[in-house]
């Protein structure tokens, strides 16, 4: 067996062991071009094609360049797509593929499209942004948690930090310890959540849950931010 494989096969246990567990998807910058993607324009309109290129400006979405099945090109403003559905550049999309794949019969929103989702593809959606806590502004965002997102999203931060992860042929087998997130209450703007402010920010997005405050309130888990959305999402049902 050669090293890819091994490295292919370590990447798919490792996926059916977080399987157990209720996850964030994985964060990516990049979208495969030429590759089937699905777009809702704020006007409700729906595209069917492909991405043929993609405008940046620091980590965001500028604009993109769609190209619909009937061969139709048109350059979309990242301000004009209410949701992009499309696939993460390289092969990391396949240890995401079976890890959200094994999460969807769990899904408590009704509002995204799992069947794409299951697939592998990566859902980006138009939200509120508060940054730096004074200027808010609309902005294209990847969505993290699409499957357990009804009372809080959490979102890809565009210049995220995280600690070194390790992997080969563009497969990631030792995740990056995520240290930010931007966090979306009810209506209210995301705004940036840090790792290190995690215990103050606990108490303002779940304390109005008594159980959860009791149990995780006094040293709350980082590592445990998404199962405590999950928590506090199905106390809410």
């Amino acid at each position: 067996m050669n090293l890819k494989k091994i490295l292919l096969a370590s990447a798919c246990i490792l996926a059916v062991n977080a399987a157990f567990s209720q996850q964030f998807l994985e964060g990516f910058q990049l979208v495969s071009k030429g590759k089937p993607a699905y777009v809702t324009l704020m006007t409700g309109e729906k595209l069917e094609g492909h991405i043929k290129d993609v405008d940046w400006r620091k980590g965001l979405y500028e604009s993109i360049v769609f190209v619909d099945n009937n061969g139709k090109e048109s350059n979309l403003m990242a301000k004009d797509i209410q949701t992009l559905y499309a696939q993460p550049a390289g092969m990391e999309k396949l240890a995401k593929r079976m890890e959200f794949g094994s999460n969807v019969h769990k899904a408590t929103s009704k509002d995204y499209n799992f069947d794409l989702l299951g697939q592998g593809m990566m859902i980006l959606e138009q939200t509120d942004v508060l940054i730096k806590n004074k200027k808010q502004f609309n902005l294209l965002m990847q969505l993290l948690n699409p499957d357990f997102c009804s009372e809080i999203k959490v979102y890809r931060d565009p210049i995220v930090e995280e600690t070194t992860k390790w992997g080969v042929a563009g497969i990631t087998l030792a995740g990056g310890d995520i240290k930010t997130y931007y966090v979306k209450k009810g209506t209210a703007p995301a705004y940036r959540v840090e790792k290190s402010d995690y215990k103050k920010e606990f108490a303002k997005l779940f304390g109005d849950n008594a159980e959860m405050t009791r149990k995780y309130g006094e040293k709350p888990s980082w590592y445990d931010f998404a199962k405590h959305i999950d928590e506090y999402t199905k106390a809410k049902q």
